[in-house]
């Protein structure tokens, strides 16, 4: 989209990349029946949708990840338990990685793809994530997942499947944990960078 801006020059955009350095595995919460949602009950975020479809899969827990009582808008922030969903407190990334860790579902139906970190994040733990197919995040780590953020009937449909089929489960989460090691390393950046 910059090519008109600058016509003479070769643009490239980076790719995410994460780096587990200064994680310590044994710090990560044990594997709960909860699902996380990618934000809050606005509709930037998309997250009524995302909650109805999370109530779908029968979970014990549904949270919204932190981003502080105060960067909420007050309605949404109070709805929330009424909805049966929880937000959590602000922590640092460290922290989240290992809170991140007790899902066993996500949503990354936002319109603000943003960097797509929710969905690396996920895939890092192997966390079924479904979401936006714009997110290279998305596309690459959970291509069976990667969908239209308004194509609800198609999310429900794959919330479904990873509810009542094991094998697509267990191959979503473990072709994430593939894709991860193959294309978001800091070797792949620099990689990317150098061609």
């Amino acid at each position: 989209c910059y090519k008109g801006l600058f016509p003479d020059k070769n643009i490239k955009v980076i790719r995410s990349v994460m780096t587990d350095e200064g994680l310590d595995k044994s710090k990560f919460k044990p594997k709960q029946n909860k699902a996380i949602i990618t934000g809050p009950l606005t509709p930037v975020y998309n997250g009524f949708s995302q909650v109805i479809l999370s109530h779908h899969l029968d979970m014990d827990g549904i949270d919204i990840p932190p981003m502080g009582k105060g960067s909420m808008p007050k309605d949404s922030w109070d709805m929330a338990t009424n909805l049966g969903i929880k937000y959590l407190e602000y922590m640092s990334w460290v922290d989240w990685m290992y809170n991140l860790n007790q899902y066993k579902v996500g949503y990354m139906l936002s319109t603000a793809t943003a960097s797509g970190s929710f969905a690396l994040n996920c895939a890092y733990l192997g966390i079924p994530c479904i979401g936006d197919k714009r997110a290279d995040t998305q596309s690459i780590l959970f291509p069976n997942l990667a969908i239209d953020v308004f194509d609800n009937e198609k999310a429900l449909e794959l919330t479904l499947k990873l509810k009542n089929d094991k094998d697509f489960y267990n191959h979503c989460s473990d072709l994430s944990l593939i894709k991860y090691k193959e294309e978001f390393t800091k070797e792949k950046m620099i990689q990317l960078l150098n061609n």
